[in-house]
């Protein structure tokens, strides 16, 4: 019964902070939209989606903290599936802010980026905080 409460309160918590984050995303691309600024309105839609995926990456964090021994990170498994996650959360952004021009950008960069860069970033955001361990 004590691992059903915990698991419950843990997806509760976890819920409840993926719907604050969807509401302030909603809000902020409200706000942005109206005035015409697209640069806050795509750093939200980049960067809310990797904190989500760090948000779900806490409770293993947590349960890491809990253990005895010295902390590692696995940096070959970050580098390897981070990199390319990076790349592609961040591409729209960067080709926004002018940093990458859009000539190196895939055609289907702003097609389809209401599916991939949620994903992506959720990813991401696990993968950067779940290779913290301790051995």
């Amino acid at each position: 019964m004590k691992r059903f409460v915990i698991y419950f309160t843990t997806t509760l918590v976890i819920g409840l902070l993926f719907l604050g984050l969807i509401v302030m995303e909603f809000r902020i691309e409200n706000h942005y939209r109206d005035q015409f600024m697209v640069v806050p309105m795509v750093t939200a839609n980049t960067v809310l989606p990797i904190i989500m995926g760090i948000v779900l990456g806490a409770p293993r964090l947590y349960h890491t903290v809990t253990k005895e021994g010295v902390w590692r990170y696995d940096w070959v498994k970050v580098l390897a599936i981070s990199l390319p996650l990076l790349y592609v959360t961040m591409l729209p952004l960067l080709t926004i802010l002018g940093i990458m021009p859009g000539v190196l950008s895939p055609p289907w960069l702003f097609q389809s980026a209401d599916s991939y860069l949620p994903i992506s970033g959720l990813i991401l955001g696990f993968t950067v905080i779940s290779n913290l361990y301790k051995r």
